[in-house]
């Protein structure tokens, strides 16, 4: 084993001490400079934080101000005032609801069902540009449950008048519909696909509109909500008649996109067909249904 040189003491060398210097005042200097720099910045960030809560606060107190103001008028309209009067006073209610969605303010559920005990006495209005604008602030909304049937059936009665394609080219109404019509489930939400689907099914027949539902998940949808009913019906769950109508409804509506010759690729890739196939089977006993199932395959 090699053995380590031995370091004797007098070779090892320790450094000096030196005695410190005094502080140079420049130095001291420049340190004070940059902690006055540091609180600066904290007081700024401190007042930054403050300007965003004085901000909020602000716009909450805005927003409720232009709400109430606008809802007030429109509590005093009748539904039998000039329709142009009505949509103006919805297009500003939809603004307000809009702007909500698009800052910090915190959503108010009263505030919520204000809205639509206000638009609620417009919904009877012959005018199916009234019962649009009604609609578009429904969805923007978010709702959910009772009123996601209450929304589709207006949509439905807006869709069976091929006049009013026309409103779901240059609004958003159809993208905040199918987004709508995605909460929905075939179980609990039976009334919603029965219009739901109705309406789909009367806008596919709009070559325009039927592209606009394929880019917007329309038939991906349809597919989940067969697939969720044949999950139901081999686990043999009850199925509600009127759940078995708004499959009807969906088989229509797939009829329109399976009679577009460049379109029938779509189903098999979505996996439709193996579920149209499915319901064929699970629900055999229903005539109308396997007609349509039949004329989709």
């Amino acid at each position: 084993m090699k053995k380590r040189a031995y370091r004797s003491p007098e070779k090892i060398k320790l450094p000096s001490i030196k005695a410190p210097k005094p502080p140079d005042k420049s130095m001291r200097i420049q340190c004070l400079a940059k902690l006055s720099e540091e609180d600066d910045v904290l007081n700024c960030y401190s007042d930054d934080t403050n300007a965003k809560q004085d901000n909020v606060i602000n716009e909450t107190i805005a927003y409720e101000a232009t709400l109430d103001s606008t809802v007030d008028k429109l509590s005093k309209l009748s539904p039998s005032d000039e329709p142009s009067t009505i949509v103006k006073l919805l297009e500003q209610l939809n603004d307000i609801v809009e702007k909500q969605y698009v800052t910090n303010i915190k959503e108010d559920f009263h505030m919520k069902s204000r809205i639509l005990k206000c638009i609620d006495r417009f919904i009877e209005v012959d005018n199916d540009f009234v019962l649009l604008k009604i609609a578009i602030i429904i969805l923007n909304l978010n709702v959910t449950g009772l009123n996601i049937s209450s929304v589709s059936k207006l949509i439905f009665k807006i869709a069976r008048d091929d006049h009013n394609d026309v409103y779901f080219e240059q609004t958003k109404v159809l993208s905040l519909f199918v987004n709508c019509l995605g909460c929905a489930t075939p179980l609990e939400d039976a009334e919603a696909l029965v219009y739901g689907y109705g309406a789909i099914k009367f806008l596919t027949l709009n070559s325009k509109l039927l592209e606009a539902c394929l880019n917007l998940g329309v038939l991906q949808l349809m597919v989940l909500h067969l697939r969720m009913l044949n999950l139901a019906r081999s686990e043999l769950v009850p199925i509600p008649e009127q759940t078995s109508h708004g499959i009807f409804q969906l088989t229509g509506a797939l009829r329109n996109i399976a009679s577009v010759q460049d379109k029938k690729a779509l189903l098999a890739q979505c996996g439709a067909i193996a579920e149209l196939c499915k319901c064929a089977t699970l629900f055999s006993g229903n005539t109308d249904l396997v007609t349509n199932l039949v004329r989709i395959i």
